[in-house]
């Protein structure tokens, strides 16, 4: 039987609660305004979007009504607590929990709202975006500054595509200034003169984005002019990326496309050079693409939190090595993610990594432990209120969702199967499965499958994917001055990213990888229900086996049932020794 889990031999109840309370880990409290403020910030542009497609002002009025509501219940929570308790002091410290959670929730809806009418408004009154609104036709002179590096792009069209900031719009000869995110998409010609952080002027037709973060397009087929060249720093990044991928292309069409996308989060069949695209063959970078897709291991490709642990392991060792005090630490930590964060193409899941990275260094400078749901709470309230756009970003919304189940749920899992597995198979399990069921509900807005064979294609790979993500920023790194190590380090990590390869084949070949379900709203509550009622039964026979425990050991949580390991450690020592102690026939005529 397994021991019945106790938090401190020989403490009461009341001392195990204190020491939960004490533990940041489980400390939850800034969990409900993250996602009020990630609510009402939704629920804003939405109310937005509904009234300009109507022409009419009832959500508007709908919106301003909930606001005064929020207001006047703060406002009246205040006057009770002032009026009651004359003394601050007192008042925080009589004042019930549940009316402190109200109004801090209160407030935290009003912020998300009226930060998002403000987003909305400066978006609403910018030059790009009347003109997409007036749907001119008209050609517009566009000034930009690039903020990310060209890829292939997503219509057939054009070649590639860039996502940019608007510097000014020059349209039926006015000049205004502009400062509003627009995708930009170029031919070839184009391609190969952008450069990432360089300011541009392209001439082309401004239309409303069909879909994307960015709100507006840009479409051009002539050449772009170059304003400004970025600076020497982002010009170094630019050759380092373009020699890396000059060394990629030289490997098998597995390594081309894998190699890139786990190192900087691009595949590479979208990649763009100088020299124009990088060739290969699109019909098996598609066919793999959606065989990862069905495997359920697409995710690998995508830079989110796994960078800058890997980054923050290296630094500490070497810090640790040199022994540096936590100051140092500190600065160093804070070079490195901001070079890793310039290196990676901007996107919601490295914006979230980034922001998470940064505020956990304040955890080190004061000696601290991270706490992982408060981090995570408080990365999502920051970035809410400066970008209230990555509220409708699922992308966005699948990194929060994957770490809030990766703090929520990890721990206790992984406690409860290293019981029966060994620890690392069992923390490798409990990562897999807890970010997946928090991510799932949301992956549903993409695509109504859900991959069956998810957690063993996880599993498979997960050893390979960290040394593969190592060996390919070290190629990126040496590859504008040591081609050759370079291209070895992209081959040895090509070797890794052949075990996404294999995975993807092996679980994401057939139809039957997939399990169809409801689209929509009605498919995301059915699964959570679905989840949620797994959760329960699990919870009721591990209540039963608990019960089951302590009657067969009297309750005093003593172990006498061997865990599965042991169990299959045994049976195989046990089955060495008997064929050892087996005479044989050779042996039992030696003897007569």
């Amino acid at each position: 039987m397994r021991a019945i889990a106790t938090n401190t031999p020989g403490a009461t109840h009341a001392d195990n609660q204190r020491t939960k309370r004490r533990n940041g880990n489980n400390d939850l409290r800034l969990l409900p305004v993250a996602i009020t403020i990630w609510a009402a910030t939704l629920a804003t542009q939405l109310a937005g979007a509904q009234s300009s497609a109507n022409g009419s002002n009832t959500h508007s009025n709908m919106l301003l009504a909930c606001c005064g509501g929020c207001t006047v219940m703060a406002l009246l929570a205040i006057m009770y607590l002032t009026h009651a308790h004359p003394h601050p002091q007192g008042a925080a410290m009589r004042m019930p929990a549940i009316a402190c959670t109200l109004t801090v929730i209160c407030f935290a809806a009003l912020a998300g709202t009226f930060t998002t009418l403000a987003w909305q408004y400066r978006t609403a009154s910018d030059i790009a975006s009347r003109l997409t609104a007036n749907a001119s036709s008209t050609q517009s002179h566009v000034n930009f500054q690039a903020r990310s590096m060209p890829v292939a792009s997503t219509t057939r069209e054009y070649d590639c595509q860039v996502d940019a900031l608007t510097i000014s719009v020059e349209s039926s000869g006015l000049l205004e200034p502009s400062h509003i995110g627009m995708r930009v998409f170029m031919r070839n010609e184009a391609c190969s003169t952008i450069m990432q952080n360089g300011t541009y002027r392209a001439q082309g037709r401004i239309r409303t984005a069909r879909y994307g973060r960015e709100p507006v397009w840009l479409e051009t087929s002539m050449a772009v002019e170059t304003v400004s060249e970025p600076s020497m720093f982002w010009r170094a990044l630019h050759s380092m990326r373009t020699a890396f991928f000059t060394q990629t292309s030289r490997l098998d069409d597995q390594g081309s496309i894998l190699v890139p996308g786990v190192t900087l989060g691009v595949l590479g069949q979208n990649i763009v050079t100088p020299a124009g695209q990088t060739q290969v063959e699109e019909q098996y970078a598609q066919q793999l693409q959606d065989r990862c897709k069905r495997a359920g291991i697409m995710h690998l490709m995508a830079v989110s939190g796994g960078h800058y642990t890997l980054v923050h392991k290296l630094v500490m060792l070497l810090c640790a090595a040199l022994g540096c005090s936590r100051p140092v630490k500190t600065v160093a930590l804070a070079g490195a993610y901001l070079c890793l964060t310039a290196m990676l193409p901007p996107n919601e899941s490295v914006t979230r990594a980034n922001l998470m990275a940064m505020i956990a260094l304040g955890y080190l400078m004061l000696g601290r432990r991270r706490q992982s749901i408060h981090l995570l709470s408080l990365t999502a309230i920051v970035a809410l209120l400066f970008d209230p756009s990555l509220a409708a970003s699922i992308g966005f919304a699948l990194s929060c969702s994957a770490v809030l189940g990766l703090s929520l749920m990890c721990r206790p899992l992984s406690q409860r199967l290293e019981q029966h597995l060994p620890a690392t198979l069992a923390r490798a399990i409990s990562a897999s499965i807890c970010a997946q069921a928090f991510a799932m509900p949301i992956q549903l807005l993409m695509s109504n499958e859900i991959p069956i064979y998810s957690l063993p294609a996880n599993l498979l790979v997960a050893p390979f994917v960290d040394i593969a993500t190592m060996l390919g920023l070290g190629a990126l790194l040496l590859a504008w001055c040591a081609p050759s190590i370079a291209y070895a380090l992209a081959w040895a990590s090509s070797a890794c990213t052949r075990a996404i390869a294999v995975a993807a084949d092996t679980f994401g070949a057939g139809d039957s990888s997939t399990l169809p379900w409801m689209e929509g709203a009605t498919g995301i509550i059915m699964l959570v229900i679905a989840q949620l009622t797994f959760y329960a039964i699990c919870m009721g026979i591990r209540a039963w086996v608990n019960a089951y425990d302590a009657w067969r050991t009297g309750a005093d949580g003593k172990q006498i049932r061997a865990s599965i390991t042991q169990r299959v450690i045994g049976w195989f020592s046990q089955t060495l020794a008997m064929i050892g102690d087996i005479t044989w026939a050779s042996q039992h005529r030696s003897k007569r």
